[in-house]
């Protein structure tokens, strides 16, 4: 293999007629003129070197400060992401209604009106659920309730997600004079709802 290169060599560049010529007249040269040739080709080759070396260390370097750069990149956007979805788990826990927490709206319609009783404060006394229609409909009648236990009832009935609606409302004062309410409603689940 080396012989073979050496031949190649030889037949191709250092036998070339530009290359003889170039021998030829270094050879015609005094033997100092010789050495400055020889040390300006050193220097010279030196010098390619050396620039083809700092060449390649600046690319290295700026391809590290790329790959820096994109790293940083990818450490903010997980740290992004990882806030993104932190502050989205609080807006959840703080947009939940406290008055919704533990209220089972699937449950069937008279007991989600005796839970909603219970979740709007009003004794258990107050509250009478007459039940009809296979569990679809149901009669409420609320006794000495405020007009704050009739809404956060209106609501739980309404706005729970439970699929019931309030069909007819009545609601009278019976001219107390301790401010409270006496309703009856009728609220029935929507098709589909469970």
């Amino acid at each position: 293999m080396w012989e073979k290169f050496k031949t190649a060599f030889r037949e191709q560049v250092w036998n070339h007629e530009q290359v003889v010529k170039i021998r030829q007249n270094f050879s015609q040269l005094d033997t100092q003129t010789q050495s400055y040739v020889l040390i300006g080709s050193f220097a010279a080759f030196a010098f390619v070197l050396l620039m083809s070396l700092f060449m390649l260390w600046g690319r290295a370097i700026s391809v590290k400060n790329e790959i820096a750069a994109m790293d940083e990149t990818i450490r903010y956007m997980q740290t992004s992401g990882t806030k993104i979805a932190e502050l989205q788990e609080q807006a959840s826990q703080e947009s939940a209604d406290p008055l919704l927490e533990g209220f089972d709206a699937q449950a069937p319609l008279a007991e989600l009106l005796a839970a909603a009783g219970q979740k709007s404060l009003i004794s258990k006394a107050n509250v009478s659920v007459t039940e009809g229609d296979n569990g679809t409909r149901a009669d409420l009648k609320l006794n000495k309730i405020s007009l704050t236990q009739l809404v956060r009832m209106l609501y739980l009935i309404e706005e729970s997600g439970a699929g019931a609606v309030v069909d007819h409302l009545n609601v009278d004062a019976k001219d107390d004079t301790q401010g409270y309410l006496w309703a009856t409603m009728s609220v029935r689940k929507l098709a589909g709802a469970k």
